[in-house]
């Protein structure tokens, strides 16, 4: 197992966009889920564009962003059998489906993302991410940025 956290002293805190689906969504509005894993075949975002500090907008898949939150722990995996045995310690907290597991048996890349308090937004915001794709993180000149 490879965990590491981002560590590019360039790294300018950033924006980001998530999608969420029932009932993850639910559970991290109410503030009850506060670790989010995104697990995948490849590294792709936000496995390693990810750090504490940034700000995650939370889209719900089929609507629009209705809160965000700033990230205060990021952790990366590569998922050997330690990778797999760091995920089970935190199954509890990811509060992941039978469903949802199956789904990721085939990952060789985590990250674990621990949420701030959330803020919600009076009205969702329209954002264009299809359903299917879970992150975006736009470019930096484009998106606003809210400063804690």
């Amino acid at each position: 197992m490879i965990m590491h956290k981002p560590t590019n002293p360039q790294h300018i805190y950033g924006s980001h966009v998530a999608n969420f689906i029932q009932p993850y969504l639910g559970l991290v509005l109410a503030g009850v889920k506060r670790l989010d894993s995104r697990l995948h075949a490849t590294p792709k975002p936000p496995y390693g564009v990810l750090a504490a500090g940034d700000v995650l907008s939370i889209k719900d898949a089929l609507g629009g962003i209705v809160a965000e939150c700033e990230v205060l722990h990021v952790v990366c995996l590569e998922l050997d059998v330690e990778g797999w045995a760091t995920i089970e310690r935190y199954k509890p907290a990811i509060m992941g489906t039978g469903e949802y597991w199956a789904g990721k048996a085939g990952a060789n890349f985590a990250t674990l993302i621990w949420l701030g308090s959330i803020r919600h937004y009076d009205a969702p915001e329209l954002y264009d991410l299809p359903a299917d794709q879970s992150w975006a993180a736009p470019p930096l000149a484009c998106q606003p940025i809210r400063r804690w």
